[in-house]
């Protein structure tokens, strides 16, 4: 599994589609560009998850947000502002369903890694940091196998990259 393409001109692919380098910054509007994978989360197997690692993150009101979204996800809006989004963001907030942000962990640094996973006999999202089980059930998911979900990130208004890794390698977690 990796990224697949998106549009936008301000995000840049590197090695395998895992790594994702976002170039953009405004100081007059919220600039946003999202990627999801480039399949859908098999529930085959008992638990789905992945790990994203913050290479570079901008002080200058940079968030990185990782999550699940729904196939249809807007490759301009941040997750977690749409319905059937659900994100950990580097400012140490959750957020689904358009929310106002869930206060959830400290803020997240460059060099850090946000793991986001699904259990789907609980049918509930989990995240790590640093491979640290945060919370286990941080959002129930509808039951509703007609919803393609995928794994995604968001990047907005500065200059950030991510490694993602999709199980290649060894997680953090685990």
């Amino acid at each position: 599994m990796c990224f697949s393409q998106n549009k936008s001109h301000f995000i840049k692919f590197g090695k395998n589609k895992r790594e994702v380098h976002f170039k953009g910054f405004s100081t007059h509007s919220k600039l946003v560009g999202t990627v999801v994978s480039d399949g859908p989360i098999e529930s085959d197997n008992a638990v789905f998850y992945f790990e994203v690692t913050i290479s570079k993150l901008s002080q200058r009101k940079g968030i990185i947000s990782v999550g699940i979204c729904d196939s249809d996800h807007p490759e301009n809006s941040e997750l977690g502002s749409t319905r059937k989004s659900y994100c950990l963001r580097t400012d140490g907030k959750i957020y689904t369903n358009k929310s106002n942000g869930i206060d959830f962990c400290p803020k997240i640094q460059e060099k850090d890694t946000i793991g986001c996973g699904i259990i789907f006999s609980e049918e509930t999202i989990f995240f790590t940091v640093n491979g640290r089980l945060i919370k286990k059930d941080a959002f129930r998911l509808p039951h509703d196998p007609s919803i393609e979900r995928r794994a995604a990130v968001s990047f907005t208004n500065a200059h950030c990259s991510i490694k993602a890794n999709f199980g290649k390698k060894n997680f953090k977690f685990g």
